[in-house]
């Protein structure tokens, strides 16, 4: 089963993904960016997709350094921008990743995404 990291510290939207996904994919689930960089560090080379959302906690887009980072240390995977926020999405596609969509669209996109590989 393919590894995805989802970097969301939204409880209630955590669980929601892993409803939807949890018999698709492997989610391993960060709700800080220091769990999200952790969890990277230790499954790179076994990850498929990273979702990222914007703001990890807070209201302002804080998780435009650790994509940078991801990137540096040479994940070239997909990496999904997730926020409510169309602006936010961009300036994380601005970063480093390579899609966007609004949280609620999210398992459908990466169903989509896995069935193309």
């Amino acid at each position: 089963m393919v590894k995805v990291l989802v970097v969301e510290d939204s409880v209630p939207v955590q669980e929601k993904f892993a409803k939807a996904l949890s018999d698709k994919v492997e989610l391993l689930q960060a709700h800080t960016l220091w769990q999200g960089q952790m969890l990277f560090n230790e499954h790179k080379d076994d990850l498929a997709v990273i979702v990222m959302d914007a703001c990890v906690p807070g209201d302002r887009p804080n998780s435009i350094g650790l994509i940078r980072l991801i990137r540096a240390e040479g994940f070239k995977g997909p990496m999904i921008a997730i926020s409510s926020l169309y602006e936010y999405r961009m300036r994380l596609i601005e970063a480093g990743c390579s899609h966007e969509c609004p949280k609620d669209s999210l398992p459908a996109l990466l169903e989509g995404m896995l069935e193309r590989q």
